[in-house]
């Protein structure tokens, strides 16, 4: 997957068609010029860097930490303890 810095928009592949501007610069960008005139300044993102779970393991399974408002960490400890019940508290 590719993000625009430009525009925030996603793009699955960058067309056949587009002309790269330039050579790759900082944090893995590239300038593009699309066949319909449009710029983009692209980065191909990994699913990791794009999806809230690998936010969720960085600051939260790395580190050691359990938030009960994180659906992760719920969705965590009910793969852990499969059986138990668990209570809401309000």
């Amino acid at each position: 997957m590719w993000a625009c810095k430009i525009c925030s928009q996603s793009f699955d592949t960058i067309p056949t068609d587009a002309i790269p501007i330039g050579e790759r610069r900082q944090h893995g960008y590239r300038l593009w010029k699309f066949s319909n005139g449009s710029l983009h300044d692209l980065r191909e993102v990994t699913p990791s860097l794009v999806g809230r779970k690998g936010a969720h393991t960085r600051f939260h399974t790395n580190r050691g930490i359990k938030k009960d408002e994180c659906r992760y960490c719920l969705e965590d400890l009910e793969a852990e303890n499969p059986h138990q019940e668990r209570s809401c508290s309000q």
